[in-house]
Formats: C-alpha cells, sequence, structure tokens
C-alpha cells in the first residue's frame, strides 16, 4: 500500500516490480493521473486517510512519503502481515539555520518521533537528516524508517523485496 500516494511515483515504481498497489490519495487529480496510467497490478482508491479503514494484517509492504498523520501510525502497523515492512520518510521541524520547513509544526516530526511510533517494530533503518529541497531550494531536514513487524530471522530487505 501506498500511503498519500500522490502523482505516484512509488505506486508505480512498486507495480512494476510485481507487486499489487493499493495507492490511496485524497486528491482527484492524483487518483485519476494513477488511473490513467492503466498499470497492471495498480489500484488507485481515492479516499480520505482519516476516515479510510485499513484492515489488520493485510500488507506486505506499507510505503508513505511526505505525508503525517499521527493518528495512522497504530493503523499502520496493524495493518501490516506478519514480517511486513513499513518504509517512512516525511518532514521534521530543524533549529538548524538555513532549513526550510513549513510553518506548520503539526505536519512536521519532531526529534525521534518516528522512531518512537513504531517502536513495537523491529528497526531495519532509521536516519534523521538534511536533504536537498527540490521544490524550494535549500535544505530540508526528514526523517526516514523501515521497520518490519513479527520479525522472525534474519531475512534481507533485499529477500523481501525478490521474493513478491
Amino acid at each position: 500500500m501506498d500511503l498519500a500516494a500522490g502523482m505516484g511515483r512509488n505506486a508505480a515504481f512498486l507495480a512494476g516490480q510485481g507487486f499489487e498497489v493499493l495507492a490511496l490519495d485524497l486528491a482527484d487529480k492524483a487518483v485519476r493521473s494513477l488511473k490513467a496510467q492503466n498499470m497492471s497490478g495498480l489500484f488507485p482508491v481515492q479516499a480520505d486517510l482519516d476516515d479510510y479503514p485499513l484492515r489488520p494484517e493485510s500488507f506486505d509492504l506499507i510505503v508513505c512519503c511526505m505525508f503525517l498523520d499521527r493518528k495512522l501510525f497504530p493503523s499502520i502497523v496493524e495493518s501490516l502481515r506478519s514480517g511486513g515492512i513499513v518504509l517512512y520518510e516525511t518532514a521534521m521541524e530543524s533549529d538548524l539555520p538555513g532549513m526550510k520547513q513549513i510553518s506548520n509544526r503539526n505536519y512536521l516530526l519532531r526529534t525521534n518521533e518516528l522512531l518512537h511510533m513504531f517502536f513495537r517494530l523491529r528497526i531495519l533503518s532509521y536516519q534523521e537528516v538534511a536533504v536537498p529541497d527540490d521544490k524550494e531550494g535549500g535544505k530540508k531536514v526528514i526523517a526516514r524508517l523501515a521497520a518490519q513487524k513479527g520479525w522472525t530471522g534474519d531475512v534481507p530487505l533485499e529477500h523481501i523485496m525478490k521474493t513478491r
């Protein structure tokens, strides 16, 4: 599942790799664009994520990039199957000089917040890092997380991606 899929770069990539991808987004333009791609395995759905029910243990992989709704964190964890992976990346607040950020702090993670929200999972990778801001110029700070539910062995992410 690609949460807040936007124009679908991640959803289209995953569908191209053989995944069946539920791509959820509120924006009509984004969903129409995804549907127009007519890709096998890509299932775009217009949905308000505050109201859309995420069924428990339904997904092997959940991707969410540049979207933050803290109320969804428990549902994301519950909707992963055992062994499933969540990949999450979004903006953080920063007091570093010269960093671009939106003014509404409700849409910015705090230090280590993403890590704490997924503490029940096995953390595969976590970063808080300054990256170039392609839209605005300058830099922004983001948090990146890869975590696995119900980990039962030392299975590398590359193996999981190849076997789906």
